[in-house]
């Protein structure tokens, strides 16, 4: 059975802490600003796997045991996800959360599957990355991941999603362009008659921008697998401040 995937991944470096240092965020627009945070951190995290966790289990390890914090991102991406895929006839299991720690990288995962009429409809997949940059002791979240993976043989329910749910992710990242973008994509998809093969598309993105600017780098993007199916939407921002 084919599976068809929508991946949605927003990433972002986030320096966790209470204060922000100026050289941090001297370069960034105010409301990008509240996507870096950072906190000063002496040692590495250690080496420890959580494989099966739940959801108290794993924010108190991550906040107590290793000092980090959950991003605003984090609830607001799983509003939106949940305003999407649930439904009357849409039901989600309960979430597992993962935590795998070695010295310098701390990774977070929140998982859960979602059924259509009692049958495996989409898989979702929240991860926070976490890094440890021990020249400059200071921990930092850089990247945050949502993907939406289509348990179907149909991929038209995920793309009927999609024009709102990247407008609202887009929108909660500040990311401008996202009507133009889904237009050519729309006529790309069209031209193409279902020939994308193997193909990340971008939606949207401010690439010159943030690189001339030293901000925030930030995409979403769609790709396409080896059968030419939508398998991936995904929403990204990366800090590239010096």
């Amino acid at each position: 059975m084919k599976r068809v995937a929508i991946v949605l991944a927003v990433s972002l470096l986030a320096i966790i802490g209470c204060t922000v240092k100026e050289d941090g965020t001297s370069s960034l627009r105010k409301t990008d600003r509240q996507y870096v945070l950072y906190k000063e951190r002496t040692k590495g995290f250690g080496n420890y796997d959580y494989p099966n966790l739940k959801e108290t289990e794993a924010e108190k390890l991550l906040t107590e045991k290793f000092q980090l914090e959950l991003p605003t991102l984090y609830n607001e991406i799983q509003q939106i996800i949940e305003k999407e895929l649930e439904g009357n006839d849409i039901k989600a299991a309960k979430p597992v959360f993962q935590l795998f720690v070695q010295p310098t990288q701390v990774v977070f995962t929140r998982m859960t599957s979602y059924e259509k009429n009692n049958r495996p409809y989409i898989h979702t997949k929240i991860e926070l990355k976490y890094f440890f940059d021990d020249g400059k002791k200071v921990a930092k979240l850089n990247n945050q991941t949502v993907m939406l993976i289509n348990q179907t043989t149909e991929s038209k329910a995920l793309s009927e999603k999609l024009p709102l749910f990247t407008k609202e992710v887009g929108k909660m990242i500040n990311l401008n362009g996202l009507e133009q973008g889904l237009s050519n994509y729309e006529k790309k998809v069209q031209a193409s008659k279902g020939l994308i093969v193997q193909q990340a598309i971008s939606i949207a993105d401010n690439n010159k921008e943030a690189k001339k600017e030293k901000g925030l780098l930030k995409s979403i993007q769609v790709s396409y697998d080896e059968h030419g199916i939508l398998r991936e939407l995904y929403g990204n921002i990366a800090d590239i401040t010096e």
